[in-house]
C-alpha cells in the first residue's frame, strides 16, 4: 500500500513539473516590461514620423536626429530583453510572443510610413547595368516610372 501513495504521489509531481505555463505567467518580468517600452516607443516614433511629414518638411527640427535616436534606442532594446531573459533565467511564454510582434511593428511600420511618404529607395534596372538607377517608391503613385526614365536619359 505504501508503494501505491509514493507512486502516486511522484504522478502528481511529474504532472506539475511538466505542466503548461500560462500564457501571462511572468507579464511582469523586467524582459517583458522593456518589450512593452519598445511598443510604446513604436508608438512614439511613428507620432514624430507623421507629425515632421515627408522629408520633414512640416517640421525642421524633425527631421532626422530625434528620429534617428528613437528609433536606434527602440532597435536596441530588443538586445537588451533577450539579454535579460537569457541571463537571469526570466524567458515566459508571453515574451516568446510578444518579442517579434514589437519588431515586426518597429520594422514594417517604418518600412511602410517611409513608402507612403517616398522616402524609399529602391533599386532599379538591371543588376549587370553600369548605372545605378534608383527609384523612390510611392503608395499609388507612377512617379517611380517618369523618374527612372529622367535618370536613364541622363
Amino acid at each position: 500500500m505504501n508503494t501505491m501513495e509514493n507512486d502516486m504521489q511522484n504522478d502528481t509531481t511529474e504532472r506539475s513539473a511538466t505542466a503548461k505555463k500560462s500564457l501571462l505567467d511572468g507579464w511582469n518580468a523586467p524582459p517583458n516590461l522593456v518589450t512593452y517600452s519598445r511598443i510604446v516607443l513604436v508608438v512614439i516614433f511613428l507620432g514624430l514620423y507623421i507629425a515632421a511629414g515627408s522629408w520633414g518638411e512640416n517640421n525642421i527640427p524633425m527631421r532626422c536626429r530625434p528620429r534617428a535616436v528613437l528609433f536606434i534606442v527602440a532597435a536596441s532594446t530588443d538586445k537588451v530583453d533577450g539579454w535579460m531573459a537569457r541571463k537571469y533565467n526570466q524567458v515566459t511564454e508571453l515574451g516568446k510572443l510578444m518579442d517579434p510582434i514589437a519588431d515586426k511593428l518597429l520594422t514594417c511600420a517604418t518600412l511602410i510610413v517611409a513608402a507612403v511618404f517616398g522616402e524609399l529607395l529602391v533599386p532599379s534596372g538591371s543588376a549587370g547595368s553600369s548605372s545605378r538607377c534608383f527609384c523612390c517608391v510611392r503608395w499609388a503613385s507612377p512617379s517611380c516610372a517618369s523618374l527612372s526614365s529622367t535618370r536613364a536619359a541622363r
